[in-house]
């Protein structure tokens, strides 16, 4: 599908939403979150689960200031790059929101689905615990 498809069908499944609002995605879908969390009028937060990418690769040109973000990620996954989640904080912080970045241990992707090989529990449930926490934040 690529980043271009996955956000113009993401923009039209929210356009008539009010907010506030925290985007939210899983790998690829995390693009997508960040996409709208950087430029939707009703954007109140985004959590990026396994990726996150440098605003030019979701064609963003800045950050809303304002719209903090939480980033979850494995220290090995292949898929995430460091340096990109680097960039990411870069420009939420330039923009005067914050940016957290949580690193687990080990290399699985999508570690926190269950149904997958690569499932981490102990990762999985304390990245939950952490993205309930971020969601209870006052807006």
């Amino acid at each position: 599908m690529g980043i271009p498809t996955l956000i113009g069908r993401a923009q039209a499944a929210v356009v008539d939403l009010r907010g506030p609002i925290t985007f939210m995605g899983f790998s690829l879908g995390a693009s997508a979150a960040e996409f709208l969390a950087a430029g939707h009028p009703a954007a109140a937060g985004a959590v990026l689960m396994h990726g996150a990418l440098p605003l030019p690769m979701v064609f963003a040109e800045r950050w809303r200031a304002n719209v903090p973000v939480v980033v979850h990620a494995m220290a090995d996954d292949p898929w995430v790059d460091p340096a990109a989640v680097v960039a990411l904080g870069e420009a939420v912080r330039a923009a005067g929101a914050e940016f957290e970045s949580f690193v687990y241990p080990g290399a699985g992707h999508l570690f926190a689905d269950p149904g997958l090989p690569e499932f981490d529990a102990p990762a999985a449930d304390l990245m939950f615990s952490r993205v309930r926490e971020f969601l209870a934040r006052p807006a």
